[in-house]
């Protein structure tokens, strides 16, 4: 009943921005001179508002569609989110209204809905770690729930790299680890190359070369891991992806006393360097913070250029890189 609601109310936001489509179809099919498209009308509308005619359209048409959709999305949402018969339902209505927010680009909304899930994660945690009371439902923490858990996650962090939110994938990150830390056990390789993939984009936008060469190198491993049939040209070409995005990383800088620290400051992103931590605050708070991140993504706890490049040679990735990209590494 649920799945049917959502499913209507779906059908009429995509009705009425068909609708509105139409509309503004049907208009531009009444104009008869293309060189004379504004009337005295329009300009008199546009000197009062910036709107357009499409924008009245949607505004009119499509506009509270829209909110009921949303509306409608929330208020599942909340009813099933502390059921746990309901768990499949819950995923399901994610699933649907992450692609609401990517297919009408409402980034506000989609926001809004990061928040609302982090708050049913902590109340699950809550439940899952309270005694169990005669008349009150328990929440347990299967292979199944965490799967799902992730699955919708990693959809979320999809989402956020479409739209172009880098901040709310960052947040995404931690709700993925927060998850992972329930259980000791790490998920299914295909899941963890999914989410590494979508790493690459986001460590390659802020900038941060240093996460964003590990993210490959981590996604190339577990794509050989759970796809023994990976083609020969596909593996060349991620292979060759792994050493490109090392090289990317600037130079290591290292002082006389060879200060491991400073390696790890000089690296964090690729922009910033410092030769003396202890004279140098944001220095010292850029290394707190690429530890927190590299715990987050399971890297080395001190990651580095020089030692991800030993990976690569020891693993022996090299071998299936493109012949000239190895010239040039050499």
């Amino acid at each position: 009943v649920i799945l049917y609601l959502v499913e209507l109310a779906e059908k009429r936001a995509a009705s009425a921005k068909q609708k509105a489509d139409n509309v503004a179809l049907a208009a531009a099919a009444k104009i008869s001179d293309l060189d004379e498209v504004e009337t005295p009308e329009s300009i008199m509308l546009s000197s009062m508002t910036e709107e357009g005619d499409k924008d009245r359209t949607d505004r009119e048409v499509v506009i509270p569609w829209l909110k009921f959709l949303w509306e409608t999305f929330r208020a599942v949402l909340e009813l099933v989110s502390r059921t746990p018969k309901m768990e499949r339902v819950y995923h399901k209505c994610c699933e649907r209204a992450f692609k609401f927010c990517q297919d009408y680009k409402r980034v506000m909304e989609f926001r809004r809905l990061c928040d609302t899930l982090r708050n049913h994660l902590s109340t699950l945690q809550k439940m899952a770690n309270q005694p169990a009371k005669t008349g009150r439902m328990v929440f347990e923490w299967t292979p199944e729930a965490i799967e799902m858990q992730l699955q919708t996650r990693f959809n979320q962090l999809e989402v956020a790299t479409n739209l172009e939110l880098w901040n709310e994938g960052f947040r995404t990150v931690e709700d993925i680890h927060a998850i992972i830390q329930i259980t000791k056990k790490t998920p299914k390789p295909r899941l963890m190359a999914i989410y590494y993939e979508k790493l690459t984009r986001i460590f390659w936008v802020s900038g941060n070369y240093l996460f964003h060469a590990y993210a490959w190198y981590r996604y190339f491993v577990l794509c050989c891991e759970c796809r023994r049939d990976m083609k020969a040209d596909e593996r060349q070409y991620q292979a060759s992806c792994v050493l490109l995005a090392a090289l990317c990383i600037p130079p290591t800088l290292i002082d006389q006393n060879n200060n491991k620290s400073n390696a790890a400051v000089l690296n964090m992103g690729g922009r910033h360097g410092a030769s003396n931590i202890s004279d140098d605050p944001e220095a010292a708070l850029a290394i707190e913070k690429n530890r927190e991140m590299a715990l987050l993504l399971d890297f080395h706890s001190d990651p580095t250029r020089q030692s991800l490049i030993s990976e690569i040679l020891n693993k022996g990735i090299l071998n299936e890189v493109n012949s000239e990209l190895v010239e040039l590494y050499n």
